[in-house]
């Protein structure tokens, strides 16, 4: 019964009119990734219920999200690519990301602990360092490559983080281009940028 009544309330289902709303939310944020073809080990119900009630114990403490993959392909391309659902996810307030080990069981004890002990491995996703590492005078960096070019404390950095899909940034490309090339003789300057639905950081 709480979870059909209060269950929407503590765990919003994600959607393109709440996404702001939820990133602005307070504290943490666990993300559930639902399964993709609609079951599971304890079948998606049995997950929703128990994340509900995790939710119920810890919704003081940090905000917590249904995700459909199928329904929110962007974030999920983002977040979970190349990850076999369901996926639960804490992010810290750093922007950090621990996956929660899907091959342990959904119960409630389990999912309580793991965001108890905030554990869980650090994923960083990342394409392949390019070999030509300029686009038209932009730096190219990667998961793999961001502490080393973003964190050198040698450099000043400045970074654009964009999407493929974001208009802003198609419109900013060009500018974005032409300031790299006008300041690629300061030596201690680096201007790069970074596709986020391709690459994290830790």
């Amino acid at each position: 019964r709480f979870v059909r009544e209060f269950g929407p309330q503590l765990v919003p289902r994600l959607s393109s009119d709440n996404y702001e709303q939820i990133k602005q939310g307070h504290g943490p944020k666990v993300w559930l990734f639902l399964p993709q073809d609609g079951s599971g080990s304890e079948g998606t119900e049995q997950l929703e219920v128990n994340f509900a009630h995790v939710a119920r114990a810890k919704y003081r403490e940090m905000t917590f999200v249904l995700v459909d993959p199928v329904q929110s392909p962007t974030i999920a391309a983002r977040m979970i690519s190349g990850l076999q659902t369901p996926v639960l996810i804490y992010e810290n307030a750093e922007g950090q990301h621990f996956v929660y080990d899907n091959k342990q069981s959904f119960a409630i004890d389990t999912i309580s602990k793991f965001l108890s002990t905030q554990q869980g491995p650090s994923v960083v996703r990342s394409e392949p360092t390019p070999t030509n590492p300029l686009d038209e005078g932009v730096r190219i960096v990667t998961g793999a490559t961001f502490e080393e070019i973003v964190m050198d404390t040698s450099k000043d950095v400045l970074v654009l983080f964009h999407a493929p899909w974001c208009g802003y940034c198609k419109q900013l490309f060009p500018v974005y281009s032409n300031l790299a090339r006008q300041l690629a003789h300061v030596r201690t300057l680096v201007i790069a940028k970074m596709d986020v639905t391709q690459n994290t950081i830790a």
